[in-house]
């Protein structure tokens, strides 16, 4: 085991660096605990080595500190979540482009996130408007509904909108196929067509 030289600290010194820590975890991704060993001077040892301090004769004091959320499973919310718990109130603190299935997704204070479908966005487009920034910091509540899916019924996440709507919010604008390419890059592929 590799010791390091004793620091005198005080609870709060103690806890303000395991909350820095945390947060600098958290940064990276990676889980944050910490083990403080108080020794019999009142000196403070960090302990390392694989034995993460264990076998050291001083008296300790162990804090751990952990963000859990690492461990709870998906975060997207699924029917079962509100057919078992029932209506859930969010805050919507983000909104991004899945790479997977390239649709909106809304991330909640809780840490969940929901990923839209046409009914749910065109709800909140309604609502607040077309830019996703003005959905941030907004309240909704999720409710179980049922959509029709390839002819069918199916349970579905509902979202309702519980923030006021926007009274100057930007107008939806639809945009026509030939819109969704610039007319540079059509130029471009239709004179390679006719070249080639």
């Amino acid at each position: 085991m590799t010791r390091q030289p004793a620091i005198s600290l005080s609870a709060e010194e103690r806890e303000a660096i395991a909350r820095f820590v945390v947060r600098a975890a958290k940064c990276f991704g990676a889980p944050a605990t910490i083990t403080v060993r108080k020794s019999h001077n009142s000196g403070l040892h960090a302990a390392t080595g694989a034995d993460g301090g264990r076998k050291a004769n001083a008296p300790k004091e162990r804090m751990d500190i952990m963000d859990m959320s690492q461990f709870t499973g998906g975060q997207f919310l699924k029917v079962a979540d509100l057919r078992e718990n029932g209506p859930i109130r969010v805050t919507i603190v983000a909104v991004e482009l899945s790479t997977k299935f390239d649709k909106p997704e809304l991330v909640f204070d809780d840490g969940t996130t929901l990923s839209l479908n046409a009914t749910n966005c065109r709800a909140l487009v309604r609502h607040w408007g077309s830019d996703s920034k003005d959905w941030i910091g907004k309240q909704a509540e999720l409710n179980l509904g049922q959509l029709e899916y390839n002819g069918e019924m199916k349970d579905s996440i509902l979202i309702k909108p519980i923030s006021p709507p926007l009274e100057d919010k930007k107008p939806v604008k639809r945009q026509r196929k030939a819109d969704m390419f610039p007319a540079s890059i059509v130029a471009r592929c239709v004179g390679a067509m006719l070249w080639n």
